[in-house]
């Protein structure tokens, strides 16, 4: 596992989530600011894994803001899911990402 890689995954969904015109509220279904922190590194080992088995060559720094951020976004405004389900849903933005390129 990339440490590094986990880790700006993370940091970007909570950019995400926390860019969002949302009432603070939001984040008490996760258990605070800092269970959504943990539900997003536990989400970012699997994107991780996922993203590394890609042959792409994308620049990096691009999906985080492109399609990390809005994940973020995405989770604040719905309900804790199964890592699986997380990875599944950024699957499908990943690949229609990779079509637009």
């Amino acid at each position: 596992m990339n440490t590094t890689e986990v880790a700006m995954l993370t940091a970007f969904m909570y950019s995400g989530a926390s860019q969002h015109h949302m009432d603070s509220l939001a984040f008490e279904k996760w258990g605070g600011h800092v269970g959504f922190v943990q539900s997003c590194a536990e989400y970012a080992q699997f994107l991780s894994a996922w993203i590394s088995l890609q042959e792409d060559d994308v620049h990096p720094g691009v999906m985080y803001y492109e399609l990390i951020e809005p994940l973020g976004e995405w989770l604040i405004q719905g309900q804790p899911q199964a890592p699986k389900d997380v990875l599944d849903q950024f699957r499908i933005e990943y690949l229609a990402w990779i079509d637009k390129q």
